[in-house]
């Protein structure tokens, strides 16, 4: 056969050599994409831990957690946004030194809920929601009432399937475990004081 190309390898030869090639991308490539999802799993886990200390640091100034939406005497839907709830944090005082953005919630809102809670275009950034939220008139508030002083906080990233699976449920319960597969649903969850619970809003 003839020989081809400077180095004088044959078409049989170099096509060997790309389908060697392709083989050992196709065998790396879904190893690495495991890797970055692991490695953002870990980064969440670490910005939620910052955060949470955040939040206690807030609740030591100010003798009371961040306040939810639901924590007020009244409904102002405004307050679901979770950018803005973040922003407690940064100021007047920057507990953190600014807005910390989930690495795993990239796509736009998928329902009228979602939007309110993340409004706009991506990046967004964690969840923050509590329990001990003033009487309401409504079903969709199972929380123990406590005058608007939460009794307990959860932080949420959406995790590597990108939806908030919790929300599903009307609160902060599916969590993300990897042995269910790298990119199985579930959120990536961090609980304050009271554990986990079924009934944050």
């Amino acid at each position: 056969m003839k020989r081809i190309g400077p180095l004088g390898f044959t078409l049989i030869e170099l096509l060997i050599v790309v389908a060697i090639i392709a083989v050992l991308a196709a065998i790396a490539l879904p190893n690495f994409l495991e890797a970055q999802t692991r490695s953002k799993v870990a980064r969440a886990h670490a910005d939620l831990k910052s955060l949470a200390t955040a939040v206690e640091a807030y609740a030591v100034d100010y003798n009371v957690y961040p306040l939810d939406a639901d924590d007020y005497p009244t409904i102002d839907f405004s307050r679901y946004n979770q950018a803005r709830q973040m922003s407690l944090l940064t100021t007047p005082i920057a507990y953190v030194s600014g807005a910390i953005y989930d690495p795993f919630h990239l796509r736009n809102p998928s329902s009228p809920a979602m939007a309110m809670l993340f409004p706009g275009p991506p990046p967004y950034t964690y969840a923050y929601l509590t329990t001990g939220c003033y009487k309401k008139p409504y079903p969709q508030y199972p929380q123990p009432e406590n005058n608007g002083r939460p009794q307990e906080f959860g932080l949420v990233s959406v995790g590597p399937n990108g939806d908030f699976d919790s929300a599903a449920n009307q609160g902060i319960d599916d969590t993300y475990d990897p042995t269910n597969g790298t990119n199985s649903r579930g959120d990536i969850i961090r609980y304050g004081p009271g554990g986990p619970s079924k009934r944050f809003q």
